[in-house]
Formats: C-alpha cells, sequence, structure tokens
C-alpha cells in the first residue's frame, strides 16, 4: 500500500504540472509516467486527478497503457 503522506504529496506535485500546463497553449495534452507497477486505483485516481484539471475542449491521450487485446 502507499504512504498516504507520499500520495498526497504526489497529487500536490501534479495539480501545480497541470496548472502550468494549461496555461500554455497547445493542441491537446498526453499523460504519461504511469502503469509502473502501481496498483490499479492509485493508477485511476492519478488519471482522474490530471484529467479533472485539464481543458475539456482539448484532447488527451493516456500514454503506454494497456495491452494488445484492449487496444484493438
Amino acid at each position: 500500500m502507499v504512504d498516504s503522506e507520499l500520495t498526497n504529496k504526489m497529487l500536490q506535485g501534479l495539480l501545480l504540472v497541470v496548472s502550468e500546463l494549461t496555461k500554455r497553449d497547445v493542441a491537446g495534452f498526453a499523460i504519461g509516467g504511469l502503469s509502473g507497477g502501481e496498483e490499479k486505483t492509485q493508477f485511476w485516481r492519478m488519471v482522474d486527478v490530471s484529467t479533472d484539471h485539464l481543458p475539456r475542449e482539448k484532447p488527451r491521450y493516456l500514454m503506454g497503457v494497456g495491452v494488445r487485446v484492449t487496444n484493438i
């Protein structure tokens, strides 16, 4: 299980990054660095936090996730 203090620090850092990135005029956003062995609940929590703070009108791409069967 992931330490809750560390998790909170990670989420705070993520929100800071998302806040800075959304100030840029870009075509869309890629979310990466996940799917590295963390529990699925933690994985989806980070995805939810990321996407909740991204502009809805811009595309999002979740990088490096899935296996061949789920990508077809």
